[in-house]
């Protein structure tokens, strides 16, 4: 089990789940991950104008990463954030399935 599954995961199981998953040695993890661009609009008093999510690529993300766009002072204030989002599906050889999701 702890060759799938992280320790914080584990964690979180139920004690049925440790004990159906514990000796379960065909257990395989497929995953799938997606990058999330946030743009958010501030006026003066805080309050949130307007927010816009946009997928875009693992290359773009890194780039982002990489070289944060400069925060100009001014209002209305333009923030940008990115996230990973990730969903985990394991099975084993029984009917039993995990689904783990993620942001980072």
């Amino acid at each position: 089990m702890a060759r799938v599954f992280d320790e914080d995961t584990i964690a979180t199981f139920t004690q049925d789940m440790v004990d159906i998953l514990a000796n379960d040695t065909a257990l395989e993890t497929r995953g799938h991950s997606k990058y999330i661009k946030t743009d958010t609009v501030v006026d003066f008093l805080g309050n949130v104008i307007s927010t816009t999510d946009t997928e875009v690529t693992e290359e773009e993300a890194m780039e982002f990463i990489e070289n944060p766009p400069v925060q100009l002072k001014g209002y209305p204030v333009h923030q940008t954030t990115m996230k990973r989002l990730t969903i985990n599906v394991t099975a084993g050889s029984l009917s039993s399935k995990t689904i783990t999701v993620t942001c980072e």
